[in-house]
């Protein structure tokens, strides 16, 4: 089946680690066309809450943000490969209550290597940081047509983790980046 459809995602599909009484239902959004398999799925945008209680691993979350958040923070959830394999990422933007785009921050967690191992390969990073917890970071800044763009990614437990900052045009770079270090800084689990 192609287009729109429920999938049961406890037990059917296996997002949910164990099955449980509850079963949730996500609406699929988009098939993504792969060489060899269609089983590439993102789904409809769930509150955070939801996808920490269907998915087989648990992340960090932001406890801090530069700014004032919206209180409904949603996450998207895409599905990597075959059914055997379920490599999954979750995106949620952090957007500002006040309802401007001038600036966000945007968390990317991934129970596979999603990002990190081509970012040390090919050193698509301007320098390594260190994280409070010790971990070693890869920090990126990119000048965009009109907002500065600050990445921050790392990996903890086999779960790659990144953080961007897309800030209001001519934010203080420097500054950005110590709001940024100070984000990833206090990660936590809910």
């Amino acid at each position: 089946m192609r287009g729109r459809m429920l999938l049961v995602i406890c037990c059917t599909v296996g997002l949910a680690g164990a099955c449980t009484s509850k079963s949730v239902m996500l609406n699929e959004k988009q098939l993504v066309a792969s060489v060899g398999s269609n089983q590439n799925v993102m789904y409809e945008p769930v509150s955070l809450e939801t996808a920490r209680g269907i998915l087989p691993f648990s992340f960090q979350t932001p406890s801090f943000l530069p700014y004032t958040p919206k209180s409904a923070t949603a996450a998207t959830i895409r599905k990597f490969g075959d059914a055997k394999k379920q490599n999954l990422i979750v995106n949620v933007k952090y957007l500002k209550e006040t309802g401007k785009q001038d600036g966000y921050i945007e968390l990317t967690v991934a129970n596979f290597s999603y990002n990190m191992d081509l970012i040390k390969k090919y050193k698509l990073f301007d320098e390594d940081v260190s994280l409070a917890n010790g971990i070693k970071a890869y920090f990126k800044f990119e000048q965009t047509k009109s907002q500065p763009l600050l990445s921050l990614t790392w990996n903890v437990k086999e779960i790659d983790y990144q953080l961007l900052y897309r800030c209001k045009e001519g934010a203080d770079t420097e500054a950005a980046k110590s709001e940024l270090l100070q984000v990833a800084n206090q990660m936590k689990k809910a």
